[in-house]
């Protein structure tokens, strides 16, 4: 489940698990009945295992301590499986931001729920090592076998935890499928960025737009009225010559606003725009902030979705 900051996940979290009650509507898991205004049962009987954002972890307890609070199942097996036995008298104090996660993961799997609920576990984690956990994460949920609702803020982490996606937007669900559909298809703002494209929005008429930030560009096939231009940032080019591209129909020409460098990836935004480049064709190129280049792509490359009017 994703969405912006304030949307409601959390709360939908909380709402799931018995520790938020609804004003309205219903709560089922399954054949089984939460609540429906007239009746709520209670969380210690919804078998809901949470893992909470900042882990939750008792200080004074060990690694087993931990995991054994309302077990229903032998820990140390469990422990083992999810490869943290060797941290089994450990406090959670000595521990790292890795291995606090996986404690709360088996803590949650060890009351045999039958559905897990994971609030952002991936955000008190150093950025350098999340990909690697969420590997481990995504390999303990699926040796489980228990359903999870995953609430992230990335679109990286939830490809690799997830195969389907719901997108929460103040309140309501804008979208949902599997979680590279959002690449391909986003149906708001929010999900578009969130996949990592630009969203740039403007007026059409024909194969021409006049986008809100003043750019004039070129679509592919003719569009009419308030669209959005959906451009992924790795189908744009950057070039010194202001004179782009001459095979591209679109050629931007901005000052450098910033440089983003990510392994061997380089993230440039140029004007409205956002690019993605090689770190090799960067350090080619000489790439500093301030300096003006043309980002160049093709209309092939654009994708538009239409918007209603005011």
């Amino acid at each position: 489940m994703v969405g912006p900051s304030g949307a409601g996940k959390s709360t939908l979290l909380r709402l799931i698990a018995g520790l938020l009650t609804p004003a309205s509507g219903r709560v089922s898991c399954g054949d089984e009945l939460w609540f429906d205004g007239k009746r709520s049962t209670p969380p210690n009987r919804r078998g809901v295992g949470f893992v909470f954002q900042d882990y939750a972890l008792f200080p004074h307890m060990s690694v087993r301590g931990n995991v054994a609070y309302g077990a229903r199942i032998p820990v140390d097996p469990l422990l083992e499986r999810i490869g943290i036995d060797h941290l089994a008298a450990a406090k959670p104090r000595g521990l790292s931001g890795g291995e606090r996660q996986r404690v709360a993961v088996a803590r949650a799997l060890a009351s045999e729920p039958r559905l897990l609920l994971l609030d952002e576990p991936l955000s008190a984690l150093d950025p350098s090592t999340r990909g690697h956990i969420a590997e481990q994460l995504a390999a303990a949920i699926a040796a489980a076998q228990v359903p999870a609702l995953i609430v992230t803020h990335s679109y990286e982490e939830a490809i690799a935890l997830a195969a389907d996606a719901i997108v929460l937007e103040n309140g309501q669900i804008t979208q949902r499928g599997q979680t590279a559909q959002l690449l391909r298809g986003p149906r708001t703002a929010f999900i578009a960025q969130f996949a990592g494209l630009n969203y740039l929005e403007g007026a059409a008429s024909g194969r021409d737009v006049i986008l809100d930030s003043g750019e004039r560009i070129q679509l592919a096939e003719q569009a009419t009225g308030r669209i959005a231009v959906l451009i992924a940032p790795w189908e744009i080019t950057v070039h010194r010559d202001p004179a782009g591209d001459s095979s591209a129909q679109n050629n931007l020409t901005a000052p450098v606003a910033s440089v983003l460098a990510s392994g061997n990836r380089v993230r440039l935004v140029i004007g409205p725009l956002t690019a993605e480049i090689t770190a090799e064709s960067a350090e080619r190129l000489g790439l500093e902030r301030g300096q003006t280049v043309t980002a160049s792509f093709k209309s092939t490359a654009i994708r538009t979705l239409a918007l209603r009017e005011g």
